[in-house]
C-alpha cells in the first residue's frame, strides 16, 4: 500500500482540505497521514475567518518522525501559511530514502483574485514549493499568480498552452490547470509526464461549491498513485467530480454549499 502524505489545513466549518481528502484517498486504498499547516474558522468564502498557524507543531512532528524514520512514497501540499513551513517541508524531503512524488495545489485565490485574508506573501511561498514539485494542480488565477502573469478569469487556448510550457520550463514534470474558461466552455488544459498536452472538456454546475478544488486533488492524486497517466487521471476526476456536484442539491440562500463526499465513496474507485 502506498504511504501518502497530506500537507495542508484543517477548517473547522466546512466540508473541505483534510477533512475531504482524507476520507477520499483512503477509499483509494492509500495509506494516509496528515500534517496540518493551521487550523482555519471557515472557508475563505465568508469574507471572515480565524487563522491558527501551526508552524511549531509542524516542526516538532518533522522532528519526531525523523527519529521514527517515516517514509512515503507521494506528498500532497496544499495550503501553506509561510516560508517557514516551506522549510519545514524541505527538512522532511532531505531524510527521505527515496524522494516522494510531489503533488501541489497551490492554494492561493480563485476568480482573478487573491482569497479573502491572504497577504501577497503567499505568491513567494508558494513559488518556493514548487521548486520541489513533481506535478502541480493550480486554477487559472492560481496559475497566473505563479508565472507573474495578470489574473483573469478567462483565458485563451495558445495562453494555457503557454502557461504549461512555461511550468514545464521550471522542471515540473507535470502541470495541470483547472477552470480553464474559454468561450464561455469550461476545460481542464495539462501535460502528461511526456510533455504532451491535452485538454478535457468538463460541465460545470453554476453554483459555488465549497472543496471542489480538495475533491479534484484527491481524485487526481489517487489516480496517478494507482498508475495512471496524468491525463487518465485527469480525465476520470473532471468527469466524476462534475457527476456528483449534479447530484447535490441547491440552495440559493446559501453563500457556499460543503459537498458530503462520504455520500459519494461508494463511487470512487
Amino acid at each position: 500500500m502506498k504511504r501518502v502524505l497530506l500537507i495542508g489545513d484543517i477548517v473547522s466549518h466546512g466540508k473541505i482540505a483534510l477533512s475531504t481528502m482524507i476520507p477520499i484517498l483512503s477509499k483509494m486504498k492509500l495509506d494516509i497521514s496528515n500534517l496540518p499547516t493551521s487550523i482555519v474558522s471557515n472557508t475563505f468564502d465568508y469574507k471572515i475567518s480565524e487563522l491558527h498557524d501551526l508552524t511549531d507543531y509542524m516542526r516538532n512532528t518533522v522532528e519526531i518522525w525523523e527519529t521514527l524514520d517515516f517514509q512515503f512514497d507521494v506528498i500532497v501540499t496544499g495550503f501553506i501559511n509561510s516560508e517557514e513551513q516551506v522549510k519545514i517541508i524541505e527538512k522532511l524531503l532531505s531524510y527521505q530514502k527515496t524522494k516522494p512524488l510531489i503533488i501541489t495545489d497551490p492554494i492561493m485565490g480563485d476568480d482573478g483574485e487573491l482569497y479573502h485574508g491572504l497577504p501577497l506573501e503567499i505568491i513567494d511561498h508558494m513559488k518556493k514549493m514548487i521548486t520541489h514539485s513533481d506535478i502541480i494542480l493550480p486554477n487559472v488565477t492560481e496559475a497566473a499568480l505563479l508565472l507573474d502573469e495578470k489574473p483573469s478569469k478567462t483565458i485563451s487556448e495558445s495562453t494555457a498552452i503557454r502557461w504549461l510550457n512555461k511550468f514545464n520550463g521550471l522542471g515540473l514534470k507535470s502541470a495541470v490547470l483547472t477552470s480553464v474558461l474559454i468561450n464561455g466552455e469550461y476545460y481542464v488544459y495539462g501535460l502528461n509526464l511526456d510533455g504532451e498536452p491535452f485538454r478535457i472538456k468538463y460541465e460545470v454546475i453554476p453554483y459555488k461549491f465549497a472543496g471542489t478544488g480538495d475533491i479534484f486533488s484527491s481524485f487526481m492524486t489517487g489516480k496517478i498513485t494507482q498508475g495512471n497517466t496524468v491525463e487518465e487521471a485527469a480525465h476520470y476526476s473532471s468527469s466524476l467530480l462534475s457527476k456528483i456536484l449534479k447530484m447535490e442539491s441547491i440552495d440559493i440562500t446559501e453563500i457556499v454549499r460543503d459537498v458530503p463526499i462520504e455520500r459519494y465513496l461508494d463511487l470512487i474507485d
